[in-house]
């Protein structure tokens, strides 16, 4: 890994702990992106991040929004 990447981290629902722990810990990896979507988070409507988990062209829908390097 060089000093430009980045590990991108990503869940949805309770998965997005996982993402949440990574990034910005104290004396932690300073390259981590947490990729957090509140839409699939299950915070708003448990019932809309279950129905957007499932569509298929969702992932690539927010990662083109984000350009990940």
């Amino acid at each position: 890994m060089s000093e430009y990447d980045f590990i991108y981290v990503f869940g949805t629902g309770h998965s997005m702990m996982m993402a949440l722990e990574m990034f910005y810990r104290a004396g932690g990896l300073v390259r981590v992106y947490p990729i957090l979507d509140p839409s699939i988070s299950g915070f708003n409507s448990a019932l809309k991040s279950t129905m957007l988990e499932r569509v298929s062209v969702y992932a690539e829908a927010l990662l083109r929004s984000l350009q990940p390097r």
